[in-house]
């Protein structure tokens, strides 16, 4: 509604061609945010004790702390891994980490980002480092019973995905250029703290 709303106004009075800049931003965070990422912690609230054998989501919580998921939590049991890779638990944890990391971001960006380079760090942390490799590492999981298969094509191609997602999502953040945006970006906060 927000996005056909501020459409709308743009047509009507012909300022611009696209979405203004500070509005994309706030959009695309209230999407991923308050939608995409609630979205997956319910799903992950029915799976993850079934598939890691972890124990059952503090309901109270949940919404309010992915602590409540227990995804660090020490397995009751060993997890279901039949037909996937072993390393299965390892990358579902690992997306969670991601998790933590874009929010990171995203508050160093609201913070102190004017150059747009945080908030792009923020939202790949997000969308390719949680959400992505969720997919990657669910989807492997729970696909091919909806298919009508037992069993994963092949655990060894699983992993192989999960590790380039994983590589291919960790360069942007060890990329030169990145890191010269990112340390001007804290530099500028600490100019504008010490103002």
């Amino acid at each position: 509604m927000l996005n056909a709303g501020e459409s709308l106004h743009i047509a009507w009075s012909g300022s611009e061609p696209a979405l203004p800049h500070v509005f994309d931003k706030r959009l695309v965070a209230l999407e991923c945010w308050c939608f995409l990422v609630p979205a997956i912690w319910g799903f992950n609230a029915r799976w993850l004790p079934v598939f890691l054998s972890l124990p059952a989501p503090n309901r109270r919580v949940l919404l309010a702390a992915l602590i409540a998921l227990h995804v660090w939590s020490r397995p009751l049991r060993p997890a279901k891994i039949e037909g996937v890779h072993r390393t299965f638990p390892f990358f579902v944890k690992f997306a969670y980490a991601w998790l933590l990391i874009a929010a990171g971001f995203w508050m160093l960006a609201a913070w102190a980002d004017h150059g747009g380079g945080i908030w792009g760090a923020a939202r790949h942390a997000l969308t390719v480092g949680f959400i992505t490799t969720m997919v990657f590492a669910i989807g492997q999981r729970v696909l091919p019973a909806f298919g009508g298969a037992r069993v994963l094509y092949s655990p060894r191609l699983m992993l192989a995905s999960l590790v380039t997602l994983t590589a291919g999502c960790a360069l942007p953040v060890g990329d030169p250029s990145l890191r010269r945006i990112l340390s001007s970006g804290l530099a500028r906060a600490a100019m504008f703290r010490r103002n």
